[in-house]
């Protein structure tokens, strides 16, 4: 690998870390934020889900205005825009503020995911692209994995402030480092019009259908009907459309595309909460603080790291359709331990379920970016990368709607502190159940799109 490609991916790497980082370790900080506001469990889950849902707005019309005016422009304003929210959710005096402080939060997350992806694709020479695509993911779960341990460390010391305080911190290294790399490219820009119309109907449509998703009540009935109307608003216009900011036609005929992307969608519909549901489980439950509980959530995200280099390598030599639909079907089998969980049940039994979900993890989601980003042309990786982060995001938007009902089926309002223990962990039960059910749905989807023919 030149030294240039280093470079590119040190510069990208980077943000990967950054994210999940605060994704991670702000679920170990959800009850100590309960404290401070007396929220309820519904409201917290909007401080991640309010930055989730936003993600998932930007990322595809991102993508193609990266795609359009620069990737590089336009991943160093992501950066940007993450820290000064950071700085907005830091000195928030209110659940109302922090929460949108993580709006604000998620559109520079879209700007960073649209396009970091994009970038290794492009820059990165094919042979050594699922080696790169694997260092990637190893940043994503370096974050992940120090997420819980810092998490639990800063809110435990130093209040849950303090990380964003971190946040903004490495968000200046990596607009540093950014600013370095990115200078040595010239992007030229498109002369193509954006797609402003097609992206405010897709923005409505991902806002209705999540929203639907989320609320669960007499409300989502007209919310998943305006959902499918604008989804087939949205399919007739982009297909006419001369430069779409989606382009349909990438899943049209090309089932390895649509089913590999499918499957991060239910992969993280499956698997994003988990993190969320064990820091309500352990701090509240069980009575562990945040540094311990985050120790003991630790284990997932190191497995995930360490797996996701090796395994990122080995997609370049084998099929990495294959690898995915194995670490999917080895998640699915990790979630069955989850569903049976107590007050009572041994601390190392889930340390061993959590480390069987991180083998999993690693097997898929780097060979499962490099089935989708080598399955187009590089022209459209742009619009690839942003259709593929946007099915992340949703995933993890769907798991915490699905977190947000079975707790509001189980504990209904209830202030997180005041709740009933037995209520929280037969809504935990409930939850993974429904996981379970999504990754069979997942692994069969990883094997299809293994089945189907690569591209020419």
């Amino acid at each position: 690998m030149r030294d240039e490609d280093r470079l590119i991916l040190s510069a990208t790497t980077i943000t990967a870390f950054m994210t999940p980082f605060m994704g991670s370790s702000i679920n170990l900080a959800i009850p100590a934020m309960g404290l401070e506001f007396s929220g309820s469990v519904l409201l917290l889950s909007w401080i991640v889900s309010a930055y989730l849902l936003t993600s998932a707005l930007f990322i595809v019309p991102m993508g193609r205005f990266a795609d359009m005016r620069g990737r590089w422009k336009i991943f160093e304003a992501g950066i940007l825009l993450f820290a000064l929210s950071s700085l907005i959710c830091m000195l928030a005096p209110s659940a109302a503020v922090l929460i949108l402080g993580r709006i604000v939060q998620g559109i520079g997350s879209a700007m960073i995911f649209a396009t970091a992806i994009a970038i290794i694709a492009v820059h990165i020479p094919r042979e050594h692209r699922g080696y790169a695509l694997g260092i990637n993911v190893a940043g994503v779960y370096l974050g992940t994995t120090l997420g819980p341990f810092l998490g639990g460390f800063l809110t435990e010391y130093f209040g849950w402030r303090s990380l964003f305080l971190f946040t903004i911190i490495i968000s200046v290294i990596a607009m540093a480092m950014t600013l370095h790399v990115a200078k040595g490219f010239k992007e030229e820009k498109s002369a193509e019009k954006f797609d402003t119309l097609g992206s405010v109907i897709y923005a409505a449509m991902i806002l209705s259908a999540m929203l639907a998703v989320s609320i669960i009540s007499q409300a989502s009935i007209p919310l998943f009907i305006a959902a499918v109307i604008l989804f087939a608003a949205f399919y007739r216009y982009e297909l006419r459309h001369e430069n779409p900011v989606f382009q349909i036609k990438l899943f049209r005929g090309n089932k390895r595309f649509t089913y590999s992307n499918l499957a991060a969608l239910i992969n993280y519909s499956s698997t994003f909460a988990i993190s969320f549901f064990f820091s309500i489980y352990l701090q509240t439950v069980r009575g562990f603080d945040p540094m311990i509980s985050g120790m003991l959530l630790i284990s997932q995200p190191v497995f995930q790291m360490i797996f996701s280099i090796y395994i990122g390598k080995l997609s370049d030599k084998y099929d990495s359709g294959m690898l995915a639909a194995f670490g999917m079907g080895l998640i699915t089998v990790s979630l069955i331990t989850f569903i049976f969980i107590t007050a009572d049940t041994p601390v190392w039994i889930l340390m061993i379920a959590l480390c069987i979900t991180g083998i999993g993890y690693g097997c898929f989601s780097a060979p499962n970016t490099h089935t989708v980003m080598d399955s187009v042309e590089d022209r459209s990786s742009g619009v690839a990368s942003g259709v593929l982060s946007t099915m992340r995001v949703s995933g993890m938007m769907i798991s915490m709607a699905l977190a947000s009902l079975v707790f509001s089926i189980g504990v209904g309002s209830a202030v997180l502190a005041e709740a009933d223990h037995t209520a929280l962990v037969s809504s935990i039960n409930l939850g993974f159940i429904l996981f379970f059910f999504l990754g069979i749905i997942g692994t069969c989807s990883a094997l299809i799109s293994y089945k189907s023919p690569k591209r020419a």
